[in-house]
């Protein structure tokens, strides 16, 4: 089977054929890697979404996305091609972590203007950031200094490690329930209330329906930025080093 990775950004909360499904239903069988094969290929599947859920940085590891491509790799139907869909910041941590992109043909495939509407887009909004904190520049957006400053007001505290550390799960990992992300981080019941409700508060963490917790991918730029000047996280960097 051949495999082609589709870039996303966002966690797609897709209504479409999940690879966390298919890989929950082929668990279920005796044999999972023909079970798994068998509904793609039997069922004419050609894009599944949401691969990045396979994966969960500390709490569920590498293992379900490991055994998931395994045995897709192992097919040797060279007639069928299947579009994965995958977060761009899992999929870049995977490529440095595991050389994931081997398993794909490559180049990387993505919507058009992808590049551009966002890691573009967001490195020219992190230098304007970095422009402010160095001379003063005030070439920001009425709300979005307000939101900066907001985020700044967090970030310059010392005792904030715990606070970044949970920034940057949520965008390597995706989005997590507490248990998940309190396993990932070793933090315990104060997670929500210390550590959570102040992003929540101001808008940069949402929580959806299903009690799991989300980035505000609106003002990713921003958390990018502190990220990188805080703990030396420069994510977008990696991701720009091999993006075409």
């Amino acid at each position: 089977m051949k495999l082609k990775a589709h870039l996303t950004v966002g966690w797609e909360n897709s209504e479409n054929i999940s690879a966390y499904d298919l890989h929950n239903n082929a668990l279920k069988t005796l044999n999972y890697s023909e079970s798994l094969v068998k509904s793609i290929t039997h069922d004419s599947i050609y894009e599944v979404y949401g691969v990045d859920k396979l994966f969960r940085r500390g709490s569920k590891g590498f293992g379900d996305i490991k055994k998931f491509f395994a045995a897709l790799t192992e097919d040797t139907n060279d007639h069928h091609t299947l579009i994965c869909h995958v977060d761009v910041f899992a999929y870049s941590f995977l490529k440095y972590a595991k050389n994931f992109d081997f398993l794909f043909e490559q180049p990387e495939y993505y919507d058009k203007n992808f590049k551009e509407k966002y890691i573009v887009a967001w490195r020219n909004k992190i230098d304007t950031y970095e422009k402010f904190e160095l001379f003063g520049n005030k070439k920001l957006l009425q709300v979005e200094e307000k939101a900066y400053l907001s985020l700044r007001e967090i970030a310059t505290r010392k005792s904030a490690r715990d606070e970044w550390r949970l920034i940057a799960s949520l965008i390597m990992s995706g989005p997590g329930t507490l248990e998940e992300i309190g396993q990932e981080l070793n933090i315990g019941y104060t997670l929500k209330p210390r550590i959570l409700k102040p992003f929540i508060n101001k808008g940069f963490v949402n929580m959806m329906n299903d009690d799991m917790f989300i980035i505000n991918i609106r003002f990713m730029p921003i958390v990018l930025y502190f990220l990188r000047e805080l703990l030396g996280i420069d994510l977008l960097g990696g991701i720009e080093k091999w993006i075409k």
